[in-house]
């Protein structure tokens, strides 16, 4: 931050010194491309290394207790995804939401442990 504006900012291009910098190592279709977003692949995280963690956030006995969703609908959800429908998000959500709930409201997850 320490680098004046009108240098950082040179021609309202952002990051225009790096820029000038990167054309002496790269070709100028790199620099000058759309910016391109990141995808993160939660889908595969929750089909396959989270698995557990689904199970126990999403179809845990507190769907029962909680009464907020249908057991069924839930186990249909985690099925289709598990056979390759993404349904990624959904469960991402659910899973905060239940993760969420344990911390804020049942006081059964402090913040930092291991889930």
């Amino acid at each position: 931050m320490k680098i004046p504006q009108h240098v950082r900012f040179s021609g309202g291009v952002p990051k225009s010194l790096v820029r000038r910098l990167a054309r002496r190592y790269l070709p100028a279709h790199i620099i000058d491309r759309k910016k391109q977003g990141f995808v993160a692949p939660v889908g595969k995280w929750l089909r396959d290394d989270w698995s557990d963690l689904v199970e126990d956030t999403v179809l845990g006995s507190h769907v029962e207790r909680r009464n907020w969703f249908d057991r069924a609908a839930l186990e249909r959800i985690v099925a289709e995804h598990r056979r390759g429908q993404d349904r990624g998000y959904l469960l991402w959500t659910l899973v905060i939401l239940e993760l969420w709930m344990r911390m804020a409201v049942d006081g059964t997850l402090k913040s930092g442990s291991a889930i």
